[in-house]
């Protein structure tokens, strides 16, 4: 569980193992040719880091990107990030989840926060980001969560006409013999 350079981590474990069983990742690099061409440092460290740019040895990045490894994630992973960050970031995090949705291995939800740089800032947001991994990683490592539609609010109007037209069917098949 981590953001930013330590969401890395996260996604090489999970593209490496199926040992964990869940994950959490704030804003992480899936595809470093996007970072080589988008972080502010990019050119610098991923040219330092790789011994030559994209352009130079493209082969390389793709064999260290996790993007192209994201068939291999096994393990359930809650996404976060700030919709304020920069358009790289929101990359990222678009990459990693489109990949995980698409493929169909494993259990995987995105989740955003409105005015935050990152997942990770603000005291309120920690709180909040906090809040949705608790019972993400109770579902996954004791299976005490059932799982709840963040979209369906309990009190909501359309909750209230599910719950009728349920009932309504419901009392049709009583009625029916």
């Amino acid at each position: 569980m981590a953001a930013s350079n330590g969401s890395l981590l996260t996604i090489a474990l999970t593209v490496s193992t199926t040992r964990y069983k869940a994950a959490s990742a704030g804003a992480g690099v899936v595809d470093w040719a996007s970072d080589w061409a988008n972080a502010y440092f990019g050119a610098s460290f991923d040219n330092y880091y790789f011994g030559a740019s994209p352009l130079e040895d493209p082969q390389r990045y793709v064999r260290k990107s996790p993007f192209y490894k994201l068939d291999r994630v096994k393990t359930p992973t809650i996404i976060f990030f700030g919709a304020m960050i920069r358009p790289l970031h929101r990359n990222r995090v678009g990459m990693h989840y489109r990949a995980l949705q698409q493929l169909g291995n494993t259990d995987v939800r995105l989740s955003f926060f409105p005015g935050e740089d990152i997942a990770s800032g603000k005291f309120p947001t920690k709180l909040e980001s906090s809040r949705k991994s608790w019972p993400w990683f109770d579902k996954y490592l004791f299976g005490n969560v059932k799982d709840e539609s963040e979209a369906l609010k309990p009190d909501s109007p359309l909750s209230a006409a599910l719950k009728l037209k349920r009932f309504k069917a419901l009392r049709q098949s009583i009625r029916s013999p």
